[in-house]
């Protein structure tokens, strides 16, 4: 007994020491077991803050993603209304461009139609003037109808001779005044002339000579020579005022 008394204490001591080792033992792996739970829990919570993250991200990039959907649906909308209002315009272009080919084929028949008329009018135009001409030179041979009337009287009675006696041959001077006064007012005073020298002559005309020289004497000498000058020079003029007059009548119809 005393024997065994002496033994329990080493053996207490060593249980003692046993027990200290087991507990230190498991307070080494409580411990350690409780900085892995911690480094456990700080991971896990990194692990949650990034997924909370990539959820936020993911959450911010879903949002944008939905306004970029959004934005592409409303450009689609607007490119399909752009190519509607395309295909308007086309089509009102093609109207236009027929509407413009149908106007120029109208103008370019409408100048055809112009020119036509133009070509008319001046073809009508050319007509107008040349019947005006032929008017105005109608006109004028009328107007130069009675004057060439007077010529053609005038020319009769230059053709006649004069008459043999004193009152016969006055009136037939008288008469030729008249008409060459009529042709031509310039005639009028070389008729007096003649008129004038009218008794000189028939003083002569009647008058009896022996001989043809004695006559011929006695015309010089008595002016009747100059009533004979007279009358051709009257009648070289009364012809100069007809034939002026024929050529103003042939220039007239040239």
């Amino acid at each position: 007994m005393v024997r065994w008394s002496g033994l329990i204490l080493p053996i207490l001591v060593i249980i003692g020491f046993i027990l200290g080792l087991v507990v230190l033992g498991f307070g080494g792996n409580y411990a350690i077991n409780l900085v892995q739970k911690s480094r456990l829990e700080a991971k896990i919570q990194i692990q949650e803050n990034l997924i909370n993250q990539y959820r936020t991200d993911a959450d911010y990039r879903n949002a944008r993603i939905e306004e970029y959907l959004s934005l592409l649906t409303k450009s689609q909308e607007d490119l399909l209304r752009a190519r509607y209002l395309l295909d308007e315009a086309r089509d009102e272009l093609g109207t236009q461009k027929d509407l413009y080919e149908t106007a120029s084929n109208g103008l370019n028949r409408l100048d055809t139609q112009l020119k036509d008329e133009i070509n008319k009018v001046n073809s009508l135009t050319q007509d107008a003037n040349q019947s005006a001409a032929t008017l105005k030179i109608f006109s004028s041979l009328q107007g130069m109808i009675p004057a060439l009337n007077q010529d053609r009287l005038l020319l009769i009675e230059l053709r006649k001779d004069l008459p043999e006696t004193r009152s016969t041959a006055g009136l037939y001077l008288s008469q030729l005044k008249e008409l060459g006064v009529s042709s031509d007012t310039s005639l009028g005073p070389k008729v007096d002339r003649i008129i004038r020298l009218l008794p000189t002559y028939f003083d002569w005309y009647e008058k009896e000579y022996s001989n043809l020289g004695e006559a011929m004497e006695a015309y010089i000498n008595s002016g009747a020579v100059d009533f004979d000058t007279a009358y051709r020079d009257f009648e070289k003029d009364a012809l100069h005022v007809v034939i002026k007059r024929i050529d103003a009548l042939i220039y007239h119809l040239d």
